[in-house]
């Protein structure tokens, strides 16, 4: 059974989805591991769950002698140190186009807003 870190609170789903594996997440009041539990989870840990803003480099592979994958639960990687992932055999993967939908509605709310003059009409209104 492969043990999976969760480093930061997903949707419940996504852990349900996981479950059968030996899964070690954020308690239910906090948001992320702490740094001591991430570090101490990671010890034997087979994959990652991370985010972005987890800056992922030699110091934390290093940790985690055991781990064959980095799943960021987000759009990109800068947070990954790929060339060293790919020195110890760490595969890194990433949700792409999860947000290509969500920037084209706002591309168009903004191209109506200015098209329609929303902004001084919200003013005058006021």
């Amino acid at each position: 059974m492969a043990k999976i870190v969760i480093a930061t609170r997903v949707p419940g789903d996504v852990a349900e989805i996981l479950r059968g594996h030996s899964i070690v997440e954020p308690p239910h009041d906090h948001a992320s591991l702490s740094e001591p539990a991430l570090r101490a989870a990671l010890v034997d840990a087979d994959a990652l769950l991370s985010v972005v803003s987890l800056r992922i480099d030699a110091a934390l592979f290093d940790l985690a002698p055991r781990l064959r994958i980095v799943a960021n639960f987000g759009e990109g990687y800068d947070n990954v140190d790929l060339d060293e992932a790919a020195a110890r055999g760490i595969t890194v993967t990433n949700t792409p186009d999860v947000l290509t939908a969500a920037t084209a509605d706002l591309t168009m709310a903004l191209l109506l807003g200015a098209a329609r003059r929303l902004p001084e009409g919200t003013a005058l209104v006021r």
